[in-house]
């Protein structure tokens, strides 16, 4: 077709059909519309930012920001992730991508979008520096614990090895308790009740980070139309202190969430022993966490065993006006995100 028959327009209801088809034969992914609508059009705040460009009828490029407001300050401020950003192969080399996407900017904005941030691939993170004016911030963090070690000393010698390793998360579990008192813990595959208590908590103390709360939690994980997840909760005089959200990826276990209603490094670490001793025994073979704050993460990690190295995942942005957000926004240590809050688990 002919470049005189391309045009770029907003989202119109009907078009998810043919983004659904660009995306998987551009990432040979296997998306469906069913997917594609819970994370774009469901979200509990609204539908996402959505640009496209069609060659006649077919739709042949996009860009998307996904709607994922912030926590700045504890005010949530409409905000969304740049995410599946695509142009089929015949129509590359044209600078399509960058006239999708301040397109995209300039629809968002006018909408009330007041900043954009996301995880930019190797391919991509380039355009995004010279052309968007996006501001790299830093790259997650990535955290690992062994499980399993049948490939190293054989399938006898792992079983030994599992229930020592089990016995030793009871004890140490034993004598914290023995310590920390009024101290419950337990796992479920619901969003677990007045989660609104601890999230406030959270997000007022918090700078710049995701907003969540109840209504999000269940959007993002007990409504997920694919993957499952187990909330694992310490309660502490009947309060939730801290809560990790986790999801089996293959034979690993992920860890999407690592939230503390104050920070409490020993609670954190109570929490991770009582998820150790959950999965040790199972066909799990590595605990991962990826995730970037001011230090509360790698502390409570490396605490508790996990090996750090730094991830692929580069955490990238912009801000559409100048305001204190935009003063703020470039600085590490001003943000706290974890791997549930990108789109990829």
């Amino acid at each position: 077709m002919n470049d005189i028959n391309q045009i770029i327009v907003e989202y119109s209801n009907g078009d998810q059909d043919g983004i659904v088809n660009l995306h998987n034969n551009v990432f040979k992914s296997n998306l469906n519309v069913s997917r594609w609508n819970w994370q774009f059009l469901k979200h509990p705040r609204g539908s996402s930012w959505i640009t496209i460009s069609k060659n006649g009828a077919e739709i042949v490029g996009q860009y998307c920001i996904m709607r994922h407001h912030l926590n700045f300050l504890g005010q949530e401020i409409v905000a969304g992730q740049s995410c599946d950003t695509m142009v089929r192969e015949d129509q590359r080399g044209k600078k399509l991508f960058t006239k999708l996407a301040n397109r995209n900017f300039e629809f968002a904005s006018m909408n009330g979008v007041k900043a954009v941030f996301g995880f930019p691939n190797e391919s991509s993170f380039p355009g995004f520096m010279r052309n968007l004016d996006w501001v790299k911030i830093f790259n997650l963090s990535s955290y690992k614990y062994r499980l399993s070690f049948d490939k190293v000393f054989g399938v006898i010698i792992d079983r030994i090895v599992k229930n020592m390793l089990f016995m030793a998360f009871k004890i140490k579990l034993f004598f914290f308790k023995k310590v920390i008192k009024d101290i419950s813990i337990y796992s479920h595959s619901n969003v677990p009740d007045d989660l609104n208590n601890l999230l406030n908590s959270v997000n007022n103390y918090e700078v710049l980070s995701i907003w969540k709360d109840e209504i999000y939690f269940k959007w993002r994980y007990e409504n997920h139309p694919e993957n499952k997840y187990t909330f694992h909760v310490l309660n502490k005089k009947n309060n939730i202190d801290e809560l990790i959200v986790t999801r089996c990826s293959n034979d690993d276990i992920v860890i999407c969430e690592v939230i503390s209603r104050n920070k409490n490094i020993n609670q954190s670490v109570m929490l991770l022993l009582h998820i150790k001793a959950l999965y040790v025994k199972k066909n799990v073979r590595n605990l991962i966490f990826k995730g970037y704050d001011a230090g509360f993460f790698e502390l409570v990690f490396c605490e508790s065993g996990f090996k750090k190295s730094i991830s692929s995942f580069r955490f990238c942005g912009r801000v559409f006006d100048e305001s204190r957000l935009k003063e703020m926004f470039c600085f590490p240590g001003n943000w706290s995100i974890s791997l549930g809050d990108t789109d990829v688990t």
